[in-house]
């Protein structure tokens, strides 16, 4: 457009010098015949001088016939055949500039157009590759045009539909895997649940005491699936954040008080002592009651690992940035190479009665509450869960 509107200006500042020059010719082309014919009256008429020539031309009332005594019409004042062709000339130079500059203007015009209709094909080409669902196609770098704000908003779009393209194939693989390990998890119980019953129902000479502990392994594998329902049920709603943390202002003691009476059963199972330092006057902004469920799964964790008449170690730090929990048992620990699977959902270590989804449900609720969980072992000496509540 900038360069357009240089042209047709160059081409009126032509236009007007031209017809400044034009004029400027034929004035004096004219004035010289003036002139001539001025030196001829006055040359062959004694009795009229210059000066009353003159005053007659300057005289606007005058006659239009007023030589033509002496000789003279009004065509004897029409331009002779040198001026005419003078002005011929420049007429020609002006009308060849003119067309140049017009040829030259709406070259450009074309050339403009041609980039632009260049430009929208390729977006066109590229949306429809996109609407496809290929999103490896890159957009060309052009230099700045009236298309560069929207190359770069569409650059930007396919972008963003990459990255959630990528999440949702994630999310598909992430689920498909959840959904696989989730059938092992309910297959094993289940299958068990079955042939017992099976026994149950066919073999009317079943022992009594066989009966009885068939249906306690019934009743114990019933509470692992609810068990397993439940967890996946709260996972879910963390993973599709249809929850809503509440937040208060809670002392943490209180907080590990509740969770002690929670486990208080496991601990009376293996003789385990819990030993909390005091933190009554810590204060940390959380919701409750699924901080609660976190600090839960961690300590049944530690329970498992630990040894028959352990320990396990609570303590408490506190600054101005963050709270610090620490939670630490001496059990068999864990192997280097399992660390950085932990929190993984489904992840088994060796000799686990669990379903491997504790320690994924813990980590998932302190990281959507605003914390950030850890964990440190030693294999055969001690393992350490560190969580940290952002102030």
């Amino acid at each position: 457009m900038k360069k357009n509107s240089i042209l047709v200006l160059l081409l009126l500042i032509v236009v007007s010098l031209t017809t400044i020059m034009n004029y400027a010719i034929y004035n004096h082309y004219y004035n010289q015949k003036v002139l001539t014919i001025l030196s001829q009256v006055v040359e062959n008429n004694e009795e009229i001088e210059a000066i009353d020539i003159a005053s007659i031309l300057k005289d606007t009332g005058s006659s239009e016939n007023v030589l033509e005594e002496y000789g003279y019409s009004y065509d004897d004042f029409y331009l002779t055949e040198e001026i005419e062709q003078q002005l011929y000339k420049v007429i020609i130079l002006n009308v060849s500039i003119f067309c140049s500059l017009a040829i030259l203007c709406l070259l450009q015009i074309r050339k403009k157009e041609k980039k632009k209709e260049k430009e929208i094909t390729e977006l066109i080409t590229y949306l429809n590759v996109i609407n496809s669902g290929d999103y490896s196609i890159q957009l060309e770098k052009y230099t700045e045009s009236e298309y560069s704000k929207l190359r770069s908003t569409i650059y930007k779009t396919t972008v963003l539909l990459k990255e959630y393209a990528d999440f949702l194939n994630n999310d598909r693989t992430k689920l498909k895997d959840n959904l696989a390990d989730i059938s092992h998890q309910l297959k094993t119980p289940l299958t068990s649940t079955s042939l017992m019953l099976e026994t149950i129902l066919e073999d009317d000479d079943l022992p009594v005491e066989k009966r009885e502990e068939f249906m306690q392994k019934i009743y114990l594998n019933n509470e692992k699936i609810d068990y397993l329902v439940e967890i996946l049920l709260k996972l879910s709603k963390l993973d599709a954040s249809v929850i809503a943390f509440h937040k208060e202002e809670v002392v943490i003691e209180s907080i590990l008080s509740t969770v002690k009476n929670t486990v208080e059963t496991l601990l009376q199972n293996k003789n385990i002592t819990i030993q909390i330092k005091d933190c009554s006057n810590v204060i940390i902004s959380c919701d409750r009651k699924w901080q609660e469920e976190a600090i839960t799964n961690i300590i049944k964790n530690s329970i498992e690992y630990s040894y028959q008449d352990g320990f396990i170690d609570v303590e408490v730090e506190e600054n101005n940035f963050y709270v610090l929990l620490t939670i630490t048992d001496y059990g068999c620990g864990i192997k280097k190479e399992e660390l950085n699977k932990i929190f993984d959902r489904f992840h088994k270590a060796e000799n686990s009665s669990g379903f491997g989804i504790g320690l994924n449900l813990a980590k998932t609720i302190i990281e959507k509450d605003n914390g950030v969980v850890s964990v440190d072992s030693k294999e055969g000496e001690y393992t350490t869960f560190t969580i940290k509540y952002i102030r």
